[in-house]
C-alpha cells in the first residue's frame, strides 16, 4: 500500500509539477487565442452592422428625397387648385355683384312697359348676367380639388423617414438608438 501526500502524490516520489505548468500555460494561450478571435469576430460584426446601417441610411435618404419631391408636386397641385377655386369663386362673386347692382338699376317702368327699349336692354343684360352666373356655378361645382390626404400621408411618411435617418446616424456614430425626446425608434 502506498501512502499519499496531501497533494495526492505518493510520499517519497519525486514531485513533477512540470506537466501541470504546461497545462496551465496551454490553457492561458488557448484563452488568449479565444479572446483574440472573439474580439476579431465582434469587430467584424460591428463593421457588418455599420455597413448594413450605411445601406439602410442610403435607402432611407433615397426614399426621403423621392417622397419630398412627391410632396412638393402634390403641394403645388393643391396650391394651384386653391388658386383656381379662388378664381372661380371670384368670378361667381363678380357676376353676383353685377346682378345685384343691375337689380338696383332696374327701370321703374319695367312692370308697366315691358317693351320699352330701356327695359328690353336692361332685361337682356340681366338675362346675360344670369347665364354667366349659372356657368360660374357649374364650373365651380365641376371643379375637383386635389386630395389633401395624399399630402398628409406623405408628410407623415417623411417625418418617419427623418426619424429613421436620425436613428441610423446615431447608430453609425455609436450613440444609443431609440427614444430621444419624443422620437421613437423607427428602424
Amino acid at each position: 500500500m502506498t501512502i499519499l501526500s496531501r497533494a495526492g502524490t505518493p510520499v517519497g516520489a519525486p514531485v513533477t509539477s512540470r506537466p501541470r505548468k504546461l497545462d496551465v500555460n496551454r490553457a492561458r494561450v488557448a484563452v488568449n487565442e479565444a479572446e483574440t478571435r472573439l474580439k476579431e469576430a465582434q469587430a467584424d460584426l460591428h463593421e457588418a452592422e455599420k455597413a448594413e446601417a450605411r445601406q439602410k441610411l442610403a435607402e432611407v435618404r433615397r426614399m426621403l428625397a423621392e417622397q419630398e419631391a412627391q410632396l412638393k408636386d402634390i403641394t403645388a397641385e393643391i396650391e394651384h387648385g386653391r388658386g383656381a377655386l379662388a378664381h372661380l369663386q371670384a368670378d361667381f362673386d363678380s357676376v353676383t355683384n353685377e346682378i345685384s347692382q343691375l337689380t338696383l338699376e332696374r327701370p321703374s317702368v319695367a312692370d308697366a312697359l315691358p317693351d320699352d327699349p330701356e327695359v328690353v336692354a336692361w332685361q337682356k343684360r340681366y338675362d346675360h348676367l344670369q347665364a354667366l352666373r349659372k356657368e360660374a356655378i357649374e364650373r365651380r361645382e365641376d371643379f375637383t380639388m386635389p386630395d389633401t390626404m395624399d399630402a398628409v400621408r406623405l408628410d407623415q411618411s417623411i417625418t418617419q423617414l427623418k426619424y429613421a435617418e436620425q436613428n441610423l446616424l446615431r447608430k453609425l456614430n455609436g450613440e444609443s438608438v431609440g427614444w430621444k425626446g419624443r422620437v421613437n425608434r423607427v428602424l
